[in-house]
This record gives C-alpha cells, sequence and structure tokens, in this order.
C-alpha cells in the first residue's frame, strides 16, 4: 500500500513531469516552436541523432554507470559554432543534479585551466554532469587534454608524490565529463575512441522558451530524484545490465575487428540503455516514447560508424601517411627515381621501384610501383611539417608506427603481400641510398599517393 507522503507527492511530480516535457525535453527532439507533449512531432530539420544523443541518455547514465562497473565511462563532446546554444543546453541540463545559476561565478570549469586543476575540479562532481566548456586547442597544452581524457574514462587520477617522498592522495573525476567547443583534440584516436562526440547545428533561437528554463531548473534536480526513485522501486537494475549487454552485442558484432570496436560499442551501449530508460520515466508524459528510442537507436548506428571512421583517420599511422603524401606532392622531399632531376636542397627519404625501363612521370603510375620509405627520415620530417603547421606531433616511437602500418594492412613483404605481424621486427629491410644504409618499409605507391 502506498505511503500518504507518495500519494500527495506523485500527482505535483506528474504535474512537473509533463511541464519539463514540453519546455525541456521536446524541443531538442521537434523543430524549434512551441509544441505540446500531445503534437504531432514534424519532421526534423537536422539529424535528430544531434539532439536526441545530448541529454537525456548521458543524464540518466551519470547515475546508472556505476551499476555497470566493467563498462568504462565515456566523454560527451558537444561540438559546434558559437552561438549555438551548446554551452546553454549544457548549463541547463546541470541542474538536473544540483544548483548552477546561470551567470554565477565558478560554478562550471573552462578549458583555460590546467589539466590537473581540471582533474581536481572533476573529482567533486561524483555522479553529476561535469561541465567544461569552451575547448580551444590554444588554451591548453595536447598532451594533457589526452592524459585528462584517459584518466577520466579509466577512473584513474595522476600520481604525485609530497616534499617528504610520500605518495600524495590521487583524485580522479567521479562525473560524467561533458566538453563544449568548436573542435575536438586532434591526433587522438583513442580520445575518440573514448568519447562520443556530437554535432550540434545553429538553429533558431526561441529566447522565450530559453528564459522559462533558466526560470524552472532550479527544480530539475527533483526530477532526477524522482528518476532514481523510480528506478529503484521498479527493481529495474537486472534488467538495465541486460539491455546494456544486449546492445553492446549489437552495436559492437558488425565492426568486430575494428580499432577500438569494442570501447564504441560500450559507450554507445551505456548512451542507449541509458536512454531507454529516461524515455520510459518520462513515457507517462510522452506518448511516443517507444517509437523514438527505435529511431534513435537507428540513428546511433550511423553515428557510431562515423566515429569509428573520425578514430581511425586519427591514428598516427593514418596522420602520417597523409602528411607523407602531402610532403612527396609538393616536392618538400626527395623520392629516388621519383623525379628526373635530383637535388641536395630536399632531404632523401627513399626511393621508388617501378617494373621495367620507363620515364619517370610513368613511373609512378605503373602497376605494381613500390615506395621503399625510411622510416627515421620520413617521420622526422612529417614532425617537422606538423610543427610548421601548429599542429601536434605524433606521439608514437618507430616501431609503434610501423606496428599500426601493419595492422593498417599497408606494409609489404619480399614477395609483394601484406605483412601481418605487429612485433615491428621483420617490418623494415636494409636500403642503400646515396652511400648511406637506412632501414626503409616497403609500401604501394598508392596507399601513399592514392
Amino acid at each position: 500500500m502506498r505511503s500518504s507522503v507518495h500519494h500527495n507527492v506523485e500527482p505535483a511530480v506528474m504535474m512537473y513531469k509533463q511541464r519539463l516535457f514540453v519546455l525541456v525535453v521536446a524541443p531538442w527532439f521537434l523543430v524549434a516552436g512551441e509544441r505540446s507533449a500531445s503534437a504531432d512531432p514534424p519532421k526534423p530539420r537536422h539529424p535528430a541523432v544531434t539532439v536526441r544523443a545530448n541529454y537525456p541518455g548521458a543524464n540518466a547514465a551519470t547515475v546508472l554507470h556505476r551499476l555497470l562497473p566493467e563498462s568504462p565511462r565515456y566523454a560527451l563532446w558537444l561540438v559546434g559554432l558559437t552561438g549555438s546554444g551548446k554551452s546553454f543546453a549544457a548549463r541547463l541540463f546541470a541542474n538536473f543534479f544540483g544548483d548552477f545559476p546561470f551567470g554565477a561565478e565558478g560554478r562550471s570549469a573552462t578549458w583555460a585551466a590546467t589539466g590537473n586543476y581540471l582533474q581536481r575540479q572533476g573529482y567533486f562532481f561524483r555522479d553529476a554532469l561535469y561541465l567544461v566548456d569552451d575547448y580551444k586547442p590554444e588554451v591548453i597544452q595536447h598532451y594533457q587534454v589526452v592524459r585528462l581524457i584517459q584518466n577520466y574514462t579509466d577512473g584513474t587520477g595522476r600520481g604525485r608524490l609530497k616534499s617528504d617522498a610520500t605518495t600524495n592522495t590521487s583524485r580522479s573525476i567521479r562525473g560524467m565529463l561533458v566538453s563544449t567547443g568548436e573542435d575536438v583534440p586532434q591526433h587522438t584516436a583513442s580520445g575518440i575512441a573514448r568519447s562520443i562526440v556530437v554535432d550540434v547545428p545553429q538553429l533558431g533561437k526561441v529566447t522565450e522558451r530559453g528564459s522559462r528554463c533558466v526560470a524552472e531548473c532550479r527544480n530539475y534536480p527533483g526530477v532526477t530524484a524522482d528518476f532514481i526513485r523510480w528506478f529503484l522501486a521498479g527493481g529495474r537494475r537486472e534488467g538495465y545490465r541486460r539491455r546494456f549487454e544486449e546492445l553492446k552485442k549489437s552495436f559492437g558484432s558488425d565492426v568486430q575487428g575494428q580499432q577500438n570496436d569494442a570501447r564504441v560499442a560500450s559507450n554507445f551501449a551505456l548512451l542507449a540503455a541509458s536512454f531507454e530508460l529516461m524515455a520510459e520515466y518520462l513515457g507517462d508524459v510522452w506518448p511516443d516514447w517507444k517509437t523514438e528510442v527505435e529511431a534513435y537507436r537507428k540513428e546511433l548506428v550511423e553515428l557510431r560508424n562515423a566515429m569509428l571512421s573520425d578514430s581511425k583517420s586519427q591514428q598516427a599511422s593514418e596522420i602520417f601517411l597523409s602528411t607523407l603524401s602531402e610532403l612527396i606532392r609538393y616536392n618538400a622531399v626527395q623520392i629516388k627515381n621519383y623525379e628526373l632531376s635530383e637535388t641536395e636542397s630536399r632531404p632523401l627519404i627513399g626511393k621508388l621501384i617501378a617494373p621495367g625501363t620507363m620515364a619517370p612521370a610513368d613511373r609512378i603510375k605503373s602497376h605494381g610501383a613500390l615506395l621503399e620509405i625510411g622510416t627515421k627520415r620520413a617521420l622526422e620530417q612529417v614532425q617537422e611539417s606538423l610543427q610548421r603547421q601548429q599542429r601536434p606531433p605524433l606521439g608514437v616511437s618507430e616501431r609503434t608506427l610501423l606496428d599500426q602500418l601493419a595492422q593498417g594492412g599497408h606494409l609489404l613483404g619480399a614477395d609483394g603481400r601484406p605483412l601481418t605481424t605487429g612485433e615491428g621486427v621483420g617490418l623494415t629491410k636494409k636500403v642503400r641510398l646515396k652511400g648511406a644504409e637506412m632501414r626503409c618499409f616497403v609500401i604501394a605507391v598508392d596507399k601513399v599517393l592514392g
């Protein structure tokens, strides 16, 4: 039998959930304009995943993730142009976990702070959204961002010693990391795999609704508390765990073998399973929640595919090859047998091997043409090029680079077949160029120059 407290409180909660859905949740699913919760949803003017993947699921995952200790957390990146409303919405949803009034000083962190400061502050946001606003590559060192994200998703902190050589207390981020900005960190395949990156479109503002949200956000923590009550009272723990495992298999089955497949599948399973619960919780005021959940899951597959592609493109070996291609095309480096005339002014990094005797212009186009590239020299030139472009350096050794190239199927053996070893040893051969001996890897011309 229900207690009198629940009997008196539930109508008030029900009324507020109705207001919450119309004011806060529905706008992220519908186009701009005032709509009632029972109205037929219009066709979105932008991919629904952009808004669906943001907040309702992340809010639920924030308080439920510790029920899945085997699943690391993800970092949610909201990427869009200045004025798209990403920071406003993130601050708004932070209020589901406490008092974060707009305009208050010091209530949210920014990427202008040091990595150590951001990690320490995140320690105090246990089971709450931890907003770090306004990422720009120029305001924080690249390695600090990479370390912060890796420590956060792994649930670790930076170990340090006191002046007396005793261990200092390590404080890791205990909340759900949400970052906003116009960009994401470059050259961080592992960082992207630890994140869910959502594009926030530039849409027209509904200022009247925004003002009402600001006025109402002081009541949002009560909804989070009621969501937790609903979850526990309904005995949904085991069902949530089972659903997570089902979605993890679903998101991972058709991408198995791709780089970071398991981690990415786990991230999306956590978001999707949590969103389903939040949608079900709002079901008494959200008539179409089951339809939205199904559509949302399909769109998350598209987002997963895009992120796996981004993760691969940000791998050190892929950046190495694309930068090397530019250096060769724009004659910044020299490849023996590639040009009619050779000069000492450009560094020699390898040579072209083509069947038969033909003009240099035809060698590069011939079927079976290969490049023997000096690993050390090529990597040095790529790093210098990235530095000139003010881009982060590749954080890999020669051995790691060769392993990644081999795993990507780029390196060839003496028989012309792709090398499959991942040990670095045996991936290069000795080549003599202008009297000097260097270790070179062999790669098809079209892998570098297309």
